[in-house]
């Protein structure tokens, strides 16, 4: 029984598995076309392995289609081969704003042809929908509103093969390809949605539809979502001195000066303009004192040494004068313009081995006398490589630096990884959080990125400790409890001279995109500045790798018999395994009873009699096959390693984990001698742990690390997460199982660790867990049972305690069941902890909470 329903638990796994849907970014697949030469121009073929033998007449092909300029645009967009004799031709012409529709057959003989030109709707840049319905005796195309008909249709339906651009059939083969751009390609069979290639997610050459995870193939295909995970050099300029540098976020530019000359990036149009400075210069100095007034379209220059500000126009090309050379005493600060005070506000810093803290203030009006100053001591330590960021029109938050309690330089200086939220106008600061992280040396760009809806901010950080150093996109929840970080994007170089070097961070809301700025001395006379951008929002890789589906689909019977013989045989499974653990005592005879392990089959790991039990929610706990507790034994560094490698083993990652993607999760940022150091040290502790508990072992195999289980083992996190998996597939809301999976996820998965590599297990867990347990409280059998209610809610608030619909169903059950007092306490609770993390009020109106009929 045991090998049966594994393997129905792994195929289910596969089926049922979720897609991201792609709504708030850029994504679709580009194709190159005639700038490129024929072996590199883009092909997308639908069909790699077989032909379609199962549609029928009527069906429809969808697809989004963005048109680009280039000299030459007339091209393929779309062919389907028919029998291996005819093809219904979708071609495009943008230079003549047109459409054609032809069949041809493979002789060259022409069956029939319609052309559409539109000067409105075939043009650049826009996303038109298509839609191509296929009869016997005609063609339905629908391009946007309009819809057209071609005079014949297609002679069969069940030998159909489907390519975009580039294709190289032996008798229908082009490469005449048109520079476009594809997303949401979808099939439509008997009303039902058959494929859908979304074109985001996706691997080298391959990607999967949502629906059957079938593979289509790609070549040379240009991938949108890519401009979210990997930052793109977009500039390189030299300069004879310490460049100063200032961001205009009204029209996207950034400006760098240099001794004679002003540098400006468009970062629309991506090119530079260069200014020849006609007279004057600015304040000189390594510290970077130039902001831009937007209200007067100026760049001001300033020092704390002078209340004087020197201008920059743009109608003369002139500064207002010739000042004297300073070394400022702020060096690295952070500044911004207060726009409603119209106030120049710069705070932290450096110089002559002093670290400061607090804000200083001059006047833009020309009538302050002096620069005012006010100290944030003794709530925040001096410190300088610091990020700001303007939260809103009243505060600011500063995160991180590097400094010392005392401000002197000689007196224990460390890296800070704290958050404060400041009032600049009354100084008055609140500490939000404070980081414990494992790596000692990170400083942050000197501005970050806010995106108050969702609660982030986002800055660069990079090691200070090292000269050949890389920063990384770091994004932070503002509003936590647990704070981390996330990483976000490929690493960018830098190398850091202290005050000789310089990093920032832009982000331009017209193009929806963030820019790094990396300035660095190479000698005496030679100083150069490297702008890279990246869309918004970022992505790591790994959100944007599609996985490789472990098994394909069959068809909707056999899910329906699977589905229905799973449920049959888990409960029966239950059944025995109750029976056969009396003797195991606590936790573990919980997971004894309820296991269900589907990923044991997938990922190679043995079915013996049970010796080890691994506990994740509510904390980690490991008992041995003596049903001792081990868990203490584990160290954090390769406790961590170990949950890694477990977790990616649960959830069938073939071939193991590589030691570059260790080396990135646990040692980012470190020299690589170092990291390998660091991983073999850490690792030999682990198998030593490892060999004294049993017959569990990493080896490295193929240049990966591999967790291997030859005894059988339970798990509550991989039997909690089969039953969501099969529940969701077979559509079994049954009170056993819920009950089961109720008992098992009382606490969050590894509370104690909050690690950016297991965001996605502890995301994706989450998200499984809601959906089914929402859907189940709706179930007939559990609707008459109002404390099994009361549970279900109870759980998923504990793994997010803002779910509203939690909330809902909580408050209004409690007072319909004569708890009113605590019904209102929950709620109140419920506004208080909302307004605090999302600074919102929730919309929910207790009122109407209780009348509802759920």
């Amino acid at each position: 029984m045991k090998s049966v329903i594994l393997f129905f638990l792994a195929v289910l796994n596969f089926l049922f598995a979720f897609s991201q849907q792609a709504d708030d970014y850029r994504y679709g697949l580009g194709f190159n076309s005639h700038a490129t030469n024929l072996d590199a121009r883009t092909s997308l073929n639908l069909n790699p392995n077989r032909p379609f033998s199962k549609l029928d007449e009527g069906f429809s092909l969808s697809f989004e289609l963005k048109l680009r300029k280039e000299v030459q645009t007339f091209g393929y967009i779309f062919r389907m081969v028919i029998d291996e004799k005819s093809s219904f031709d979708f071609l495009a012409n943008l230079v003549e704003n047109e459409f054609n529709f032809l069949i041809n057959d493979r002789l060259g003989q022409l069956a029939a042809s319609q052309r559409y030109k539109d000067n409105q709707n075939v043009v650049a840049d826009k996303w038109i929908p298509i839609e191509l319905r296929f009869f016997s005796s005609y063609i339905e195309i629908n391009i946007g509103r309009k819809r057209i008909i071609l005079k014949k249709g297609i002679e069969s339906f069940k030998h159909l093969e489907f390519y975009f651009g580039a294709n190289k059939t032996k008798y229908f083969h082009t490469t005449e390809v048109p520079p476009i751009t594809l997303r949401n390609i979808k099939l439509v069979n008997e009303g039902k949605l058959a494929r859908h290639w979304v074109l985001a997610k996706h691997r080298n050459s391959e990607v999967y539809d949502e629906v059957e995870k079938d593979m289509a193939k790609v070549e040379n295909g240009i991938w949108e979502i890519d401009q979210h995970a990997e930052w793109k050099k977009v500039s390189t300029s030299f300069f004879t001195i310490p460049p100063q540098v200032a961001f205009d976020d009204k029209k996207g530019r950034i400006f760098m000066v240099d001794e004679d000359k002003i540098f400006i990036y468009n970062v629309v149009e991506g090119n530079i303009d260069t200014i020849k400075v006609v007279k004057g210069n600015p304040y000189w100095g390594i510290s970077r004192q130039i902001v831009y007034d937007s209200k007067n379209d100026e760049l001001l220059s300033y020092t704390v040494q002078s209340p004087v500000f020197y201008s920059f126009s743009f109608k003369t090309n002139s500064w207002s004068g010739t000042p004297k050379t300073y070394i400022d005493s702020r060096q690295h600060h952070n500044h911004f313009l207060d726009t409603a005070t119209n106030t120049l506000n710069i705070m932290m810093g450096y110089a002559y081995h002093k670290y400061n803290t607090g804000q200083m203030k001059l006047g833009l009006d020309g009538n302050s006398k002096q620069w005012t100053s006010q100290s944030f001591q003794p709530n925040i330590s001096p410190r300088y490589l610091s990020a700001l960021g303007v939260l809103d029109k009243n505060h600011v938050l500063i995160l991180g630096g590097y400094g010392s309690k005392s401000g002197k330089q000689e007196e224990f200086p460390h890296n800070f990884y704290d958050l404060y939220k400041i009032e600049p106008n009354t100084g008055k600061n609140v500490k939000l959080w404070e980081l414990n992280i494992d790596t000692p040396y990170i400083v942050f760009s000197n501005s970050m990125h806010i995106d108050t809806p969702k609660n982030k901010l986002f800055v660069l950080g990079y090691n200070n400790f090292n000269y050949k150093s890389k920063a990384m996109l770091y994004g932070f929840d503002i509003q936590t409890d647990k704070p981390s970080w996330h990483t976000y994007g490929n690493a960018l170089p830098f190398n850091f001279l202290d005050i000789e070097s310089y990093c920032d961070l832009f982000y331009d809301k017209k193009s929806n995109r963030l820019y790094a700025l990396m300035s660095h001395k190479v000698n005496k006379d030679k100083h150069e500045i490297n702008i890279y951008s990246i869309a918004y929002p970022a992505f790591s890789f790994n959100e944007i790798h599609q996985k490789e589906p472990r098994y394909f689909l069959g068809y909707t019977l056999i899910l329906v018999i699977l589905g229905i013989g799973l449920g049959v045989a888990c409960v029966g499974y239950f059944l025995i395994l109750r029976a056969k653990r009396k003797k195991i005592t606590g936790r573990s005879k919980v997971l004894e009873k309820s296991k269900v392990s589907d990923v044991n089959h997938a990922s190679g790991l043995a079915t013996a009699p049970c010796t080890m039990t691994i506990s994740l929610f509510n904390g980690f706990q490991f008992l041995g096959k003596d049903n001792i507790d081990y868990s203490i034994q584990f160290t954090p560094i390769p406790k961590q390693i170990f949950l890694y490698l477990l977790l990616h083993t649960l959830q069938g990652k073939k071939g193991g984990v590589s030691s570059h993607e260790l080396d990135q999760t646990f040692w980012q940022g470190m020299e690589q001698d170092k990291a390998i150091n660091n991983r073999s040290v850490n690792i030999r502790k682990l198998r030593i742990l490892l060999a004294s508990l049993g017959n569990i072992e990493i080896a490295h195999k193929n240049g990966n690390w591999i967790l291997n289980i030859n005894e059988d083992f339970v798990c509550d996190y991989q039997i909690v997460m089969s039953l969501l998996r099969q529940i969701e597939a077979d559509g079994l809301y049954t009170k056993i199982r819920v009950e089961e999976i109720i008992e098992l996820s009382k606490g969050k998965l590894l509370p104690g660790i909050e690690n950016e590599w297991i965001d996605s297990f502890k995301s994706n867990f989450t998200s499984l867990l809601i959906k089914v347990l929402l859907i189940a409280i709706k179930e007939e059998e559990i609707k008459a049972e109002t404390n099994l209610r009361l549970k279900i809610v109870e759980v998923i608030l504990i793994h997010d305690s803002l779910e509203e619909n939690a909330i809902i169903y909580k408050c209004n059950l409690l007072y319909k069941t004569g708890q009113k007092g605590q019904s209102k306490h929950i709620f109140d609770k419920y506004c208080t902890e909302y307004q605090q993390m999302l600074n919102a009020s929730p919309n929910l109106v207790y009122s109407d909470i209780i009348l509802l009929d759920l």
